[in-house]
């Protein structure tokens, strides 16, 4: 399994609706001709995108008032996944009718760290960067089967007859 990075859409000003009630963020700014993403192996996985507070030379900036911010959506790319999962089976016949099958089943073969969820939030300290693996993005259950988890096995054995 491959795929390549899911989109990630920038948020920068937090804002509530008085009428209504709704609390929404607004876009971001792009600076032209600043590098989007910034390569370090201080970084998880080595990569994040440029700008937030601390950032030296940002790409991004808040938008001026109640702005939307002149940055496209979703232009920015997240991490791409690679996985290898396989899987065994072997039938023996025991008596007549009876039969044991034997399956063995392996999930992210090569162990290969998959990053997901990537702080969007412009003001945050952490922005730009993964804070959680590809399994955890998902939701809650951070299954050991869900894609981008870590290496497991699952072994079994059935009787037909």
């Amino acid at each position: 399994m491959a795929r390549a990075g899911f989109p990630v859409d920038l948020s920068g000003n937090f804002f509530l609706d008085p009428v209504a009630g709704n609390t929404y963020y607004s876009g971001v700014n792009l600076i032209p001709n600043r590098p989007l993403y910034l390569n370090s192996s201080a970084y998880p996985g080595h990569r994040m995108f440029n700008g937030g507070p601390d950032a030296a030379n940002p790409a991004f900036s808040l938008p001026d008032g109640a702005s939307q911010g002149n940055a496209p959506r979703n232009f920015l790319r997240g991490f791409p996944a690679v996985e290898v999962n396989a899987a065994l089976r072997q039938d023996f016949h025991l008596y007549e009718r009876l039969n044991l099958q034997f399956k063995a089943e392996t999930f992210n073969l090569l162990n290969h760290p998959s990053f997901g969820y990537i702080d969007p939030y412009l003001t945050d300290l952490l922005f730009g960067q993964a804070t959680k693996m590809l399994n955890q993005s998902f939701g809650a259950s951070g299954s050991l089967y869900e894609q981008g988890g870590p290496r497991s096995i699952q072994l079994s054995l059935k009787f037909i007859f």
